[in-house]
């Protein structure tokens, strides 16, 4: 996919995997890059007038619609937040396995059912950022593997 003058969403954008695909766009002629996360103070520094920090709980409906009417020019989303919570599925509590689904599961849902329209609109497209966990599972993070 050409990224020139496109409009990117990157949640989860202040470490890791999102850190380095803001990084990776700044690299290419887009127009906007919006970076969430849930503490705008957060993100790094990245330097680049095209970067708006967007505060994001990807759990948080409000936030999300917030995010979505805020973005709503965006081309292409990607999905990158998540979470991975150390607790096997006969060991941890229901708790501990319920905070993987809500946000890499439920969250994620929540983003593309958010960014839809917007997505509709400017003929884009959801990039969901997924991890071998999910194919093969890992006994100690049961609930990072199913969701």
């Amino acid at each position: 996919m050409k990224f020139d003058n496109k409009v990117i969403f990157v949640s989860g954008a202040n470490r890791g995997i999102g850190k380095a695909v803001v990084e990776a766009l700044l690299k290419q002629p887009v127009k906007r890059i919006y970076a969430a996360a849930r503490k705008v103070d957060s993100l790094p520094n990245f330097r680049d007038a095209r970067v708006v920090p967007v505060t994001l709980d990807i759990t948080n409906h409000v936030q999300v619609a917030n995010a979505a009417q805020q973005a709503s020019d965006t081309d292409v989303l990607i999905n990158n937040a998540g979470v991975v919570t150390v607790a096997g599925v006969v060991t941890g509590t229901p708790e501990q396995l319920r905070s993987d689904m809500e946000v890499n599961y439920f969250g994620t849902l929540s983003m593309v059912r958010s960014f839809a329209p917007v997505l509709e609109k400017h003929k884009g497209a959801v990039a969901n950022v997924i991890s071998l966990v999910g194919l093969a599972s890992m006994p100690m993070a049961g609930g990072y593997s199913a969701s």
